[in-house]
Formats: structure tokens, sequence, C-alpha cells
């Protein structure tokens, strides 16, 4: 964009037809200047067709003066045969007048180019702060929505484990009364048993003694067998449920990485663009 504007600054083209105007006005007043001070210094002698014919002549180097002024600032004494000292000064005070007019509108051309360069710095000053802006807003609704999944996660396994407790709880509560239950119906046939036996033969008794021993002993294996069930069945439940918040959890912290390297680089990309 500066290169399109300084090629369009520095480009041959002709000057707006004000400033052409504006420039012929300047020389013109030089020229009638210079015409008063050269008929002041012509002698008095001189006849009025004499001064006329003077003045004709100098107009006409003035008028080929101002035409071949573009060719070149010292080609002047090769273009004119000139052959008095006030028209060599002449001629010097046209080369003074372009010289200056030169000079004011390369100022111009500079000023201009230096206010275009620091509006493009200002702009490209503001297009970089507000590609930043975005990118801390991006990065920081990506780690907002990443704080928020984590909460998210974390209460759900806080519900979970409560589930759990609560599960296992109320398990050990059925268990157990069931099992009193058992023992308590078992014990109470065993004693009719017994009775009953106790009456027909002491041997009887001694046997159904052993009975009672031998049911003990299986009420405590049914019970341990149900335990490690049930204790077995938690623990499997547990750890899929742990497994997979814990898969959840490393998938998110995989995306929150990404997306905060994916936006350093975009930003760095960006900055050594522009620069």
């Amino acid at each position: 964009m500066i290169q399109d504007f300084l090629q369009k600054i520095f480009s041959p083209k002709k000057a707006p037809e004000s400033n052409k105007d504006s420039k012929k006005m300047k020389v013109e007043q030089k020229i009638e200047q210079k015409e008063e001070k050269i008929k002041e210094e012509l002698p008095s002698e001189q006849t009025e067709s004499q001064k006329e014919d003077n003045t004709t002549e100098e107009k006409k180097v003035i008028r080929e003066v101002y035409i071949c002024n573009d060719k070149s600032k010292n080609s002047y004494d090769n273009s004119f045969n000139i052959t008095s000292e006030e028209e060599k000064e002449f001629v010097l005070s046209i080369n003074e007048l372009k010289n200056e007019v030169e000079s004011d509108l390369c100022n111009e051309k500079l000023e201009e180019i230096k206010q275009f360069i620091k509006n493009e710095l200002h702009e490209i000053k503001e297009i970089i702060n507000q590609k930043n802006q975005e990118e801390k807003e991006i990065i920081n609704k990506k780690f907002e929505d990443a704080m928020e999944l984590l909460m998210r996660i974390s209460n759900r396994l806080t519900d979970l484990e409560n589930k759990q407790k609560e599960k296992s709880s109320l398990r050990a509560v059925r268990i157990k009364k069931a099992t009193n239950k058992k023992k308590e119906d078992c014990k109470t046939e065993e004693k009719d048993k017994l009775n009953t036996e106790t009456n027909q033969s002491e041997n009887m008794a001694c046997h159904f003694h052993k009975e009672n021993v031998i049911l003990n002993e299986n009420i405590e294996e049914c019970q341990t067998e149900i335990n490690l069930t049930e204790n077995k069945q938690n623990e499997i439940l547990i750890n899929k449920e742990f497994t997979k918040e814990k898969n959840e959890i490393e998938e998110a912290k995989n995306l929150i990485l990404a997306a905060i390297k994916n936006s350093t680089e975009k930003s760095k990309d960006t900055f050594l663009g522009r620069k």
C-alpha cells in the first residue's frame, strides 16, 4: 500500500490546472518586475520604437525561457543567444524561481508521505491491538468453558460417589436383615426338631447338635460369599465410573492445551505477517 502511494506521488504526471495557473502568475509577476528594471536601465536617448522593439525581443526571450524551463536547469545558455548581463541575470532569476517552485512541491510531497506513513502505522497498530484483544477473548472463553466442564465433571464424580455409598449402605442393611431372618428361621426349626428328637433319644439330640454346628458354619460361609460378591460388584462398578470420568478429564485437558497452543501460534503468525 505504501509502495503504491509512493509510486502515485513520484510518477510523472501533469500538475493540476490550478497549480499551473498559480505558477504562471508568479512567473509573470517576476517577468513584469524584470521588464520594469530593464526599462529603467536602458539609455534614455532611445526612441519609443527602439524601446518597443527591445521590449518585444525581451518578451520573446522570456516566453522561450518559460516554455523550455522543464528541459534542464543549465540549458538556457545553450538555447538562447544571450548578449547582455541583464538578460543573463534575468535567466538566473528564472532558474531560482523554478528551483523554489520545485522545492515547494517536493516539500509538499514529503509532508504527504509522512502523513500517509503516520496514518498507516497508526492503522496497523490498531489492527494488531484488535487482533490481540480478540485472541485474548477467545482464549479466556475457552478457558472458562474448560473450567465449567471440569466443575461439572467434579460434581458428577461427587454425586456418583455419594450414590455408591448410599447403595452400599442399603445393600449391607438388606443383607444383614436377610441373614438374621434366615438365622432365626433356622434356629426355630432346629429347636423344634431338637425338642422332638430329644423326647425320642439322647443320641438323636447329639446328632441334631452336630447338624446345628454344621448349619451355622454354612451360614457363615454363605454370608462371607455374599459379602465378597457384593464388594466385588461394587469395586467393578466404581472402577468403571472412575475410568470413564478420568478419560473425560484427560480429553478436556488435551482440548484446553490444544486451544491455547493454537491461539498462541495464530497470534505469533499474525504479528510476524503484519510486520
